[in-house]
């Protein structure tokens, strides 16, 4: 449990995340990026999704002008 959830009544079971440009490519990345999201917030590696994909070249994403992310989180109340 982290300092910014003290005293909440949930707690952080897993989380999903996805990586959306053209670069950086991510799959080098990934475990290193797995294993921080671990340290950082606490949970067990299988807990953690990380992957990504690409707009197909379409938009400013497959511009390269940036990266995109979606990340969903599942809380649990506590009893």
């Amino acid at each position: 449990m982290s300092r910014a959830d003290e005293g909440k009544n949930f707690d952080l079971v897993n989380i999903d995340c996805t990586v959306i440009g053209e670069r950086p490519k991510i799959a080098p990345l990934k475990d290193r990026i797995t294993k921080s999201l671990s340290n950082l917030l606490n949970l067990p590696l299988d807990c953690i999704s990380v992957k990504a994909t690409t707009t197909e070249k379409m938009g400013a994403l497959g511009r390269q002008e940036g990266i995109g992310t979606f990340c969903s989180i599942l809380l649990e109340k506590r009893s």
